[in-house]
């Protein structure tokens, strides 16, 4: 099995969804939800990894969210509308607040990730962009303790 890029102190972790593509982690102590994409990720798995994350968050009354998306590229059309529409609206009805999201690292996929991170913080979700997971997961636990 995949384990999260980050340390997280041994946290109780469980796998909320895993395939080729990504794997979604929950930790409950912690109100969190991870995601870390492994290849290029579009489409079905994209969308059911996501929903699993959404899912995840409503049953453990989850916070925040961290997105690892260094190695994929940029999403279809209408992978990046379903986020910007279902996925969104889903996750902050879940309880969403918080969003560390460490940017892909190639241009074409940056791109479509910063629209869809300035659609959220005008929607109310207080997000912010990193290179690296650890400092992405200490800003979020630096939410989460006030």
């Amino acid at each position: 099995m995949v384990q999260p890029t980050q340390k997280l102190e041994a946290a109780a972790c469980e796998v909320v969804f895993n395939c080729e593509q990504i794997t979604v982690w929950s930790y409950p102590e912690q109100r969190l939800i991870q995601h870390q994409i492994h290849k290029y990720c579009h489409g079905e798995p994209f969308r059911a990894a996501l929903t699993a994350g959404t899912q995840a968050m409503q049953q453990q009354r989850a916070l925040a969210w961290l997105s690892d998306d260094r190695v994929n590229g940029p999403l279809p059309h209408d992978d990046e509308e379903w986020a910007a529409t279902h996925w969104f609206q889903q996750t902050k009805a879940a309880g969403w607040k918080y969003w560390a999201m460490v940017l892909p690292e190639r241009a074409v996929g940056k791109l479509n990730v910063k629209r869809l991170i300035e659609l959220c913080r005008k929607r109310g979700i207080e997000a912010q962009t990193f290179v690296e997971p650890d400092p992405a997961r200490d800003w979020l636990r630096s939410l989460l303790k006030t």
